[in-house]
């Protein structure tokens, strides 16, 4: 039981796209009903167990790594089956396959339906965003593993992610809660605005870090040597093996689900920092970002909720990050705050009040003089 502890939270996302796969086998309304699940309740859910104590961080660390290379495998079968449904026939045998052992796809072209392909291309960006994005933001701290640095460019490949690396690791852990981060969501900002200011500010700033490398390394910026540029290989190549397999509806059809999945993963971003601000150049402290303490949230998305402590030691593995007295918490979990950030009279009054807290309790006073003169008469009267 000691090493089969870690297993049973960090599986659950796991566990949920196994069932999503077995969901798009047999179609239909399984597609719908996993689709409902995932959406409706898993926040639910989240806000039922509430905060409990953290996944165990007991047993040997070769079971957590099995969680997230287990990611790349599931969601390989999630896209093969996908794409089918979009395919005009069945070009890699797959309906055939499965009849061998008595089992009829339901995504087979004779009988699919369109609400169908709709249900199963939103469920496939969720999952791309919801499983993806998490695993790969883990393995590209990794930065010393070859084998965890290409698990995760292949999963951003699903999310069209290619720049990720370079602004993430590069950008978003340097300028964290400052303007001059894309990533970081500011007061009042609708998420939806917030999502194409973050992927074109992300997109300009990875070349423009690229560049500068480049530059003192005195090598040409439009070559091999651009980490960018190489990184994009990993897209180019996923998306030429889907025309490959489904044809240009299929091609379509992984456009869409990738642009979901990046939307879901930035409106994860959004919460993260959404309002917190840091003078330019000063120390990174807890209190820079917001933590979330709900036990689902933390075990399906591998500890991302308890952010603060990640920038704090960005290198820690996932399973040894904790809870930090000194940062600020969201009133509930990732996906509710995600939820309720599409509505902005809900979301501001969720946020609203813990900000006015922040901005009394937990910000210095340069970073008050600093607020107020970006946020004129958005501040907090105790402020004034």
């Amino acid at each position: 039981m000691h090493l089969v502890a870690p297993i049973l939270p960090f599986g659950i996302v796991n566990a949920l796209t196994a069932a999503f796969i077995v969901s798009l086998v047999f179609g239909g309304a399984w597609v719908w009903l996993l689709l409902g699940l995932t959406i409706l309740g898993v926040p639910i859910l989240d806000e039922f167990l509430g905060i409990q104590r953290e996944p165990s961080a007991t047993g040997g660390s070769w079971l957590y790594e099995l969680q997230l290379y287990a990611a790349l495998p599931l969601l390989i079968i999630v896209t093969v089956l996908f794409v089918h449904y979009l395919a005009k026939n069945d070009p890699i045998g797959l309906m055939h396959g499965l009849s061998l052992v008595g089992v009829t796809f339901g995504g087979a072209p004779e009988i699919r339906d369109w609400p169908t392909v709709v249900a199963a291309t939103i469920a496939t960006g969720l999952f791309y965003g919801l499983h993806g994005m998490p695993v790969a933001h883990e393995l590209i701290h990794r930065t010393n593993s070859a084998v965890a640095q290409c698990v995760a460019r292949v999963l951003l490949a699903l999310n069209h992610n290619g720049h990720y690396p370079t602004t993430h690791l590069n950008g978003h852990h340097r300028n964290v809660a400052t303007f001059a981060d894309p990533t970081s969501a500011r007061r009042g900002e609708y998420v939806l605005f917030f999502q194409q200011r973050c992927f074109w500010g992300e997109v300009r700033e990875a070349f423009r870090i690229e560049k500068s490398r480049l530059r003192k390394k005195s090598l040409p910026y439009l070559s091999w040597h651009n980490r960018v540029l190489q990184d994009q290989l990993y897209w180019i190549g996923t998306l030429a093996a889907v025309a490959a397999v489904a044809g240009y509806r299929g091609l379509v059809g992984f456009l869409i689900a990738g642009g979901l999945g990046t939307c879901l993963h930035r409106s994860i971003d959004y919460v993260q920092h959404y309002g917190l601000l840091r003078v330019p150049g000063a120390p990174i402290e807890a209190r820079h970002s917001w933590e979330c303490d709900h036990f689902l949230s933390k075990a399906m998305q591998y500890n991302l909720p308890l952010h603060p402590d990640h920038h704090l030691f960005a290198g820690k593995p996932f399973w040894k990050l904790h809870p930090r007295c000194d940062a600020p918490r969201l009133p509930c979990g990732f996906a509710m705050a995600a939820l309720a950030a599409l509505i902005p009279p809900l979301w501001r009054r969720l946020i609203d009040p813990l900000l006015a807290d922040w901005d009394q309790r937990l910000a210095s006073e340069e970073e008050r003089r600093l607020l107020r003169d970006l946020y004129p008469g958005r501040v907090t009267a105790v402020m004034a």
